[in-house]
């Protein structure tokens, strides 16, 4: 159940522990910022050693005041706050904010302050956001509650941030940009209050204002506190909403002695950017694209912006420009227009008016460079006016400095989106067609059904005693889950394996299989090529020589065709996950990465699969996909067995011209401390 959070943002009351009259104490700068940011609830300051602080009459203990306030502050030592914690929660407050840094982030004493932080909360189940936090603005209610230099403007853009330095840098860029904003909440160390209930409170505005409702969501997190309810969120929210996010952490996971492929192709980093393209969520690649994101979804309409038309007083920026467009994703409409060096105000212009009644263009970049003639201030106040007429996205670039700066002055004034690069109001109009490609990239379908598994295989998945499953036993869950597998049996006696391998006329694999061998083929434990019965014999003399006390498969050798590795495990954050690409013996070579958050429907593994190096094979092949994405859909009900499991993987499937066969499965069990070769 979603935290109603709306008193917490929106308060009739706020009370300030630790206000002060030092003017270089955190609690004056907090009550000094909500005065001035011109908020008109009521105010309580709380301080024992004083009557009153700039004027506001002030009270000695939260139990002296005479009313509950919605929202209290607290701007005290780590220590100190958890104790006057406990007296605001007994008074019946609900709402706090922790501002002090000496928690979790310090690690030792402040995490048992952390521990006791949350026992706290839980006891009285209260709301707090912190603690080590900026605090938050709400333009919206002209109340400033942070400690930082934090005035800005109202506007339409909400963010939310684990970082108060990057929330300060953003609202003294938006003072210099003109980008307003419209709520900032810093979530800090995010003990209680997380992004999930931040965005459940986005998503109650957006529900109350209905159709009026257009703002866009940047985000700057460290770490994401429920993967699946942060997607389930944010695919609501961005079918109307342009959400953003800045996100460090570009690393793999850490290794463990042995992974599958599945675990070596899948790096958390790799796992984000799949769940944040289910989301629809943009990322951001660094603070520059952060702030070009802001400027972009606060300034421009959510419209197509793919065809670009570039028009230019310089040949160089715009021939620069036409190779950006086209790295970015975006198509350029024509050769970019140069106006040439002496180009007037009246010829932006007349040749914008003309490219803003053409069909064929989407948005335009106007490139402005200081020569002899250029008419500055005018060009920026001709841009401005086709702006306000016309609903196509305009962007601009002044290249230069002082010169152009009276221009960059007047385009911000009239909220026309206008950067030092032409590469970065490129990047501007790749944002745009990026949300709006979100938009219209319709995914639709059910969810694969829960597969009741048999009890011979619910026993095979329930083995204490092992690291992986026999291949055999793994063939059984992967035909329950309707996967065409080669027929196989195990060595016992050479009558019984003859009589076998008769039946496919010695087109067969022998292999070594036990439960914990992975990477059998690395081993050596892998034979193919025979072709009589002579061959085979030796075969499985020497596969017995070499591994005495191994159980040996001798399984139906399937067609060469174009093979594919699939993979089921679970992330830490985002929870169960397929991969699947180029599959074989180079399958880490290739690095065929494609990630699939589960569950998801076959038209979502349609899309993924459309932009893989699988479909390019198979076009090449004109082989229809059609087979692929019914056998990773199939797949994909796997991971309803994760909670017995670890991971299981296919390599190779191979397709060919009597279907597609799992051809290898290895099934991962939960392990503590067992060896898997």
């Amino acid at each position: 159940m979603p935290k109603d959070l709306f008193s917490f943002f929106n308060p009739n009351s706020i009370a300030i522990i630790g206000a002060s009259r030092d003017i270089k104490k955190v609690g004056n700068i907090l009550l000094t910022n909500i005065i001035n940011s011109g908020y008109k609830g009521k105010i309580f300051p709380v301080n024992p050693k004083t009557d009153s602080i700039l004027n506001i009459k002030c009270f000695p203990n939260i139990e002296a005041l005479t009313e509950i306030p919605e929202l209290v502050l607290i701007s005290l030592p780590a220590a100190t706050s958890l104790l006057v914690l406990n007296e605001v929660a007994t008074k019946g407050v609900k709402n706090v904010i922790l501002y002090a840094s000496g928690f979790k982030e310090i690690g030792g004493e402040g995490l048992k302050l952390e521990e006791n932080l949350i026992s706290i909360i839980s006891k009285y189940s209260l709301n707090v956001l912190g603690p080590n936090c900026l605090g938050f603005v709400n333009n919206n209610l002209n109340l400033n509650a942070t400690f930082g230099n934090s005035n800005s403007e109202p506007g339409k853009i909400k963010y939310i941030s684990q970082s108060g330095a990057i929330a300060a840098s953003i609202f003294d860029w938006s003072l210099k940009t003109n980008v307003g904003i419209n709520e900032f909440i810093t979530i800090g160390n995010k003990t209680n209050l997380t992004e999930i209930d931040i965005l459940n409170y986005f998503m109650t505005q957006s529900e109350r204002e209905g159709d009026s409702s257009n703002f866009p969501i940047g985000m700057y997190l460290e770490s994401i506190s429920n993967g699946p309810e942060f997607i389930s969120l944010c695919s609501k929210l961005s079918k109307k909403h342009p959400i953003f996010i800045l996100k460090p952490g570009k690393t793999e996971e850490s290794s463990f002695a042995m992974k599958s492929h599945t675990g070596s192709l899948t790096g958390s980093d790799d796992v984000l950017n799949s769940a944040l393209l289910k989301a629809g969520v943009i990322r951001c690649s660094s603070l520059e694209d952060f702030f070009i994101a802001s400027k972009t979804f606060s300034l421009l309409p959510y419209v197509k912006s793919q065809n670009v038309t570039i028009i230019s007083n310089a040949g160089g920026p715009a021939v620069i420009s036409a190779d950006s467009i086209i790295e970015n994703n975006l198509k350029l409409t024509q050769n970019p227009i140069d106006l040439l060096g002496d180009a007037l105000a009246n010829k932006y212009l007349e040749t914008g008016a003309k490219f803003l009644l053409d069909k064929n263009t989407d948005s335009i970049l106007f490139i402005l460079t200081p020569q002899t003639m250029t008419e500055i201030d005018k060009t920026a106040q001709a841009i401005s006016a086709m702006a306000l007429q016309h609903k196509k996205v305009l962007v601009a670039s002044f290249l230069g400095g002082q010169k152009v700066q009276s221009g960059i002055t007047l385009l911000s004034n009239s909220k026309i989106p206008v950067f030092d690069f032409p590469e970065q109001a490129i990047k501007a109009l790749s944002f745009l067609n990026q949300f709006d490609n979100l938009n219209n990239d319709a995914i639709t379908g059910e969810f694969p059904s829960i597969v009741t598994h048999s009890q011979e295989v619910l026993k095979i998945i329930s083995q204490p005693s092992t690291s992986t499953i026999d291949n055999i036993s793994a063939d059984k869950i992967i035909k329950e889950l309707e996967i065409n597998v080669p027929e196989s049996i195990y060595f016992e006696t050479y009558e019984s394996a003859i009589q076998f391998a008769n039946k496919f006329n010695f087109e067969v694999v022998i292999k070594i299989s036990g439960d914990k061998i992975l990477h059998k083929k690395d081993l050596g434990g892998v034979i193919t090529n025979i072709k009589n019965e002579s061959e085979f014999k030796n075969s499985i003399e020497a596969i017995k020589t070499k591994f005495p006390n191994t159980k040996i498969q001798i399984q139906q050798k399937v067609k060469s065709g174009i093979e594919i590795i699939t993979g089921i495990k679970k992330d830490s954050v985002f929870g169960p996950i397929l991969l699947f690409g180029i599959g074989g013996s180079f399958v880490e070579i290739l690095q065929d990465k494609n990630i699939v958050i589960l569950p998801a429907l076959k038209d979502e593994i349609k899309h993924i699969l459309k932009n893989s190096k699988v479909q390019k094979i198979l076009t090449k092949e004109n082989i229809d996909s059609t087979q692929v994405i019914d056998i990773l859909f199939n797949f994909s009900k796997a991971q309803y067995l994760l909670d017995k499991i670890s991971e299981i993987e296919i390599n190779p499937v191979i397709l060919n011209s009597d279907g597609i066969w799992a051809v290898d499965t290895k099934i991962i069990l939960p392990t503590i401390n067992k060896e898997i070769i």
